[in-house]
């Protein structure tokens, strides 16, 4: 029924066009039986469908259809056959007589589907004269596991998420298109191999061209506009089978892909628009502009090659991105307001010398060292990245000298002891106008080591300690691994990531400090013992304190309030102790306990917010924590019984739990903005009757 309806639908739709052009005759209309000849070639099919497609004003004559339309070669009810009989479709498939897609208006009217689908077919066919908008979810056209088709002339794709998207296709053919205000404008998914792409305008997407993991692109006169080609692919065999050659143009200037190129002349690189080499050396490049290009520089297993005095700024990625490369100098450059990174090297990279340029407001890192050994960072300025400025993961012997680093500074990752503590960051860097503090293997440092502290990076030090410093605006604001007996006191670490992050230190004390207002945690310790929390504000972050895998902490007498999630976290662990601390509308939970066994909780204040006991494996690990009911919510108290028998029913209380209780019945109970314990407490009781307020 639905094929017979659009049959009477266009029907009417070609009663009405032919109407229009007795009354019209300035427009012509393509006639399938007479531009088909007999001894024709596949370019003279393309050539002679791409005429007379526009009436006088320029304006497409086409046949609207808003629902997306599905061919499926291997589909009995929507394949070519059917296909053919709409009246938008003609041709019979073959070489000499590819089905022919003509003068289309696709609209995908909510944005959730695509526009045209074609799968699992290897017949001959062309989508000329047509219009696919407004696909913000799907794409303009998608091919799957489809050979021989070609998209083009002279189609128009806008505002779609992908324009064109291939997968598991090959021998395709997009040819005389303008794509415009796409994320993708061409977009080749893993196993599309084979791929021609010729004399297209593609406009003011986010990516040009995307190509994920394929082989043999050619690529020639296209003209992209406020994008470029992006390559999610480091496979050196796969990028050496592209050819995109100098007919190809971004933001009017040339497109550079370099392969296997060992020398270069000064000409290599005039009037540049883009810069891929892959697998080449010994290339100067200066004074060149790769802005708006998608990624500006891209250099995949290229040796000795040095980036002067450029511009890459405002591209979708990265403005320089480098990976398995050695001996790169990149210098004076901006790379400034890029959507990914300033500047990235990655995996296997060493020798780089990344000095004077300026690196801002990129809106992940600054400059990010990703696998990478025995490089130089120095007098950079980076500054307004919206992560941190330097960001340096499994890295090992980096040098950091006179960077200037306004918010964000720097961040360190890794696995291994080289990947911390191997590193030589002086105090001639700079973090928001005061000093870097980066200390490895250090002891007794004094109070004198952390005068005007920016941020404060301790690994492998012992015995020292950390008196009224004002950190803010950095990922992470104190950083301790692998530490012994610090002293942090009457330290403020606000507007942060995490102001204070302890990892693997142990008989630390961080008292009577404030870590309000940060992104994550006020607090962060995992995998440390026998620390003390003592006296600190921990107000306004995603989570107060987090313990993580921890034992022997003492968390007592803080203020921890307003958090949007929860005051104290306590995961695995055990031993741990939480006294006397006020925990005052913290969103979730006052204090949150997973897994983990044998945590004392006494003597804590809490309102509207209360205790959540989580994931407990048995009721054995639960029963070993002590919670008494010098605890309270909203000020009642808290009772946590463990084995008892014959308890009455106390309408007084806050948050009631009852474990391996018996002949017990809690009935009437008003629980008013209090965390309710988990219900694997009530399992084993009789007969439980609450009531939780508004």
């Amino acid at each position: 029924m639905g094929n017979i309806n659009n049959k009477i639908r266009f029907s009417i739709l070609l009663i009405s066009i032919v109407f229009i052009s007795i009354v019209t005759p300035n427009i012509t209309y393509f006639n399938k039986n007479t531009a088909i000849k007999e001894e024709n070639n596949h370019d003279d099919i393309i050539n002679n469908f791409s005429e007379n497609i526009r009436d006088s004003n320029g304006v497409i004559v086409s046949i609207t259809y808003d629902p997306e339309i599905l061919i499926d070669g291997d589909n009995n009810d929507n394949n070519w056959t059917w296909a053919v009989a709409q009246s938008w479709c003609s041709g019979s498939g073959t070489w000499g007589d590819p089905y022919i897609i003509d003068n289309l208006n696709l609209t995908d009217s909510d944005g959730l589907g695509g526009c045209l689908e074609i799968r699992d077919s290897k017949a001959y066919f062309i989508i000329q004269n047509c219009e696919f908008k407004n696909s913000t979810g799907e794409e303009g056209v998608y091919l799957f596991n489809v050979a021989n088709g070609t998209i083009g002339v002279n189609n128009e794709f806008s505002n779609n998420r992908y324009g064109i998207s291939l997968s598991e296709s090959e021998n395709c053919t997009i040819q005389g298109n303008t794509i415009k205000n796409c994320d993708r404008g061409i977009y080749y998914k893993p196993d599309s191999h084979n791929q021609s792409i010729i004399n297209n305008n593609i406009n003011e997407c986010n990516f040009g061209i995307y190509v994920d993991d394929i082989y043999n692109i050619t690529a020639t006169g296209n003209s992209f506009s406020s994008c470029g080609i992006y390559l999610d692919d480091d496979d050196q065999q796969r990028l050496l089978s592209h050819n995109f050659d100098t007919s190809n143009t971004v933001n009017g200037r040339t497109l550079f892909y370099y392969k296997s190129k060992e020398s270069f002349n000064v000409g290599d690189f005039t009037n540049t628009g883009q810069v891929i080499l892959v697998n080449c050396s010994n290339a100067i490049i200066t004074n060149v502009n790769v802005s708006y290009a998608s990624q500006g520089f891209s250099l995949y297993e290229s040796d000795d090659n040095i980036i002067l005095n450029s511009n890459a700024t405002n591209n979708e990625k990265n403005g320089i991105y480098c990976y398995r490369s050695e001996n790169v100098t990149l210098s004076l450059n901006i790379a400034n307001n890029n959507s990914g990174n300033g500047i990235y090297i990655r995996d296997n990279c060493q020798e780089f010398n990344i000095s004077n340029n300026e690196v801002n407001n990129n809106e992940n890192y600054g400059i990010y060292l990703y696998d990478t050994i025995n490089s130089n960072i120095s007098s950079n300025k980076i500054m307004y990245n919206d992560d941190s400025g330097i960001y340096l993961q499994y890295t090992e012997n980096i040098t950091l000298t006179d960077n200037e680093i306004i918010m964000g500074g720097v961040k360190i990752d890794g696995a291994s002891n080289d990947d911390y503590d191997s590193h030589k960051i002086d105090t001639s860097n700079t973090v928001n106008g005061d000093v870097l503090y980066y200390y490895s293997k250090e002891k007794d440092l004094d109070v004198s080591k952390f005068s005007n502290a920016g941020q404060v990076i301790l690994i492998s030090c012992n015995d020292s300690t950390i008196f009224n410093q004002n950190i803010s605006q950095v990922t992470r604001g104190f950083v301790l691994r692998w530490c012994e007996n610090i002293t942090i006191n009457h330290c403020n670490s606000s507007f942060t990531d995490d102001a204070f992050r302890i990892i693997s230190s142990n008989w630390c004390n961080i008292s009577n400090s404030i870590a309000n207002n940060n992104s994550n945690n006020g607090m962060y310790i995992t995998e440390s013992s026998n620390n003390n929390i003592n006296g600190n504000e921990m107000n306004f972050n995603y989570q107060g304190l987090i313990l993580d895998y921890c034992n022997d902490i003492t968390i007592s007498d803080n203020v921890i309030d307003k958090n949007f999630d929860t005051g104290i976290s306590i995961w695995e662990g055990s031993n741990n102790a939480a006294t006397n601390n006020t925990l005052c509308n913290n969103q979730e939970f006052g204090i949150f306990l997973n897994k983990g066994n044998i945590h004392n909780i006494t003597r804590n204040s809490m309102f509207e917010c209360g205790i959540y006991i989580n994931d407990y494996d048995t009721i054995e690990s639960m029963i070993n924590n002590s919670i008494d009911d010098t605890n309270e919510v909203n000020g009642k108290p808290v009772y946590y019984y463990v084995h008892k028998k014959g308890l009455n029913a106390n309408k007084n209380c806050s948050t009631n739990s009852s474990m391996c209780c018996f002949d017990t019945i809690l009935s009437h109970l008003f629980l008013w903005r209090s965390s309710f314990l988990s219900h694997t407490g009530y399992r084993e009781c009789c007969s439980v009757n609450y009531r939780k307020g508004a």
